[in-house]
């Protein structure tokens, strides 16, 4: 980090706006560090499907190991933007010489956050493309039964949406709720308006309900539709049949 004022050996007096835009602009450079860490996670996964595709076992696993890099990288990045807007907030006018460095680094410390890289939702998206988890990939850290069932992801919980019938990978706009089912956005969408904003899942032998805060964009699928969408004569399946990672294991879409 460039020196802040008031780190020198003499005490000056600060106005708080002057640290305030100080901390933006430290903040902004934390946004571009993070749009490019996002950028590099991306190309990790597009390159994954690749390797999928040439049945070779041996680079997705070390591609496994760069995400779970830039993965902590993008976790140290957010804690140091968070920390540095608290500072910020809580700055008042002193004679007296801050040490900002410290105080941003103290922030970070105290700030809760999920360190772990398995439960990124990137990393759940690259073992549903090639079939590893952590302990397949060589990573021996125990993992407790909620975070295993992050890491793997669920295996063909809908295959169709229940209101189009459609199978997911032909979705226009698939979207997900809270307990990972996959639906047609409009369709879930109209379904729950009709219905004073809330409804139970529609799929068989599910009994959660359902409102519209709930509902994001299942990105695995629309990174299986990217995919298809490069490779249209590759890995066709039945109307039945789901995508297969090499060795046979099922991918989850």
């Amino acid at each position: 980090m460039s020196q802040m004022p008031g780190t020198q050996d003499v005490a000056v007096h600060l106005n708080p706006a002057s640290v305030t835009s100080y901390f933006q602009g430290m903040q902004q450079r934390d946004v571009s560090f993070l749009e490019n860490i996002k950028t590099c996670k991306e190309a990790v996964l597009e390159a994954a499907a690749l390797y999928v595709d040439e049945h070779d076992d041996e680079k997705p696993t070390k591609l496994r190991q760069q995400l779970l890099q830039l993965v902590e990288a993008q976790q140290q990045v957010q804690a140091h933007r968070t920390a540095l807007q608290v500072v910020a907030a809580q700055y008042a006018p002193t004679l007296e010489k801050s040490n900002f460095e410290q105080l941003v680094q103290e922030a970070m410390d105290e700030a809760p956050r999920d360190a772990h890289p398995e439960r990124d939702e990137d990393v759940a998206d690259f073992d549903n493309i090639t079939g590893l988890s952590g302990a397949a990939a060589g990573n021996d850290e125990e993992l407790d039964e909620d975070e295993e069932l992050v890491v793997v992801g669920v295996a063909e919980k809908n295959e169709k949406c229940p209101y189009t019938m459609k199978l997911l990978i032909d979705l226009q706009e698939p979207v997900e709720d809270h307990k990972g089912f996959v639906y047609e956005a409009a369709a879930i969408k109209d379904n729950i308006r009709r219905n004073h904003g809330r409804i139970e899942c529609p799929v068989a032998g599910a009994s959660h309900w359902i409102q519209l805060s709930d509902l994001k964009p299942c990105r695995r699928v629309l990174r299986m539709q990217k995919h298809r969408q490069r490779h249209p004569g590759a890995g066709q399946q039945t109307q039945t049949q789901a995508p297969r990672a090499a060795g046979g294991r099922v991918l989850d879409i």
